[in-house]
């Protein structure tokens, strides 16, 4: 009942994908709504849809952190039934008059519900890379000189760096 997200930079989006099933035999109406969303943004690429019966469809949310904190959120699912006359009269034998009002008083409303905590970490990020400078001084023709450095990443971040030559 959680999706985590990875910590990600402050500003930039990270997507997640949640898979709803409808493994009954009518069809549904779904909706997602978000509540109590603290330090970031979070999206639903659709908040609310129909699925056919014996159905699976692919959510995506994305999480974009403001602040370099923690994040959380609810995501609260409702299904509940579509009125289906055709659906809805099997098993009905009345020859006078099928009144589909009368069938859609006595309809199944419930709504069924289930609630998704969202938990996600913003960060800067912090390389520190020693040493700071390289200094080769003089190298003679024909001759070579290595010299190294390392990099440090002591946040929970995680970077992509690309050495390039200039």
């Amino acid at each position: 009942n959680e999706i985590y997200f990875a910590p990600c930079y402050v500003g930039i989006k990270t997507n997640r994908k949640i898979i709803i099933k409808n493994l009954s035999p009518i069809r549904i109406k779904v909706n997602i709504k978000i509540d109590n969303m603290k330090n970031g943004l979070l999206e639903v690429d659709e908040d609310n849809f129909e699925m056919e019966l014996n159905s699976i469809k692919n959510v995506e949310f994305g999480l974009t952190p403001n602040k370099n904190e923690e994040i959380s959120a609810h995501i609260l699912i409702t299904a509940e039934r579509i009125f289906d006359p055709s659906n809805e009269n099997i098993g009905i034998y009345n020859p006078e008059n099928i009144n589909d009002q009368k069938n859609k008083s006595s309809f199944d409303k419930r709504i069924f519900s289930r609630e998704i905590n969202v938990l996600g970490r913003g960060s800067d990020g912090e390389l520190s890379i020693m040493p700071d400078r390289l200094d080769f001084d003089t190298v003679k023709v024909g001759f070579h000189k290595k010299l190294s450095f390392s990099i440090y990443n002591p946040t929970i971040t995680n970077f992509y760096i690309k050495l390039v030559q200039s």
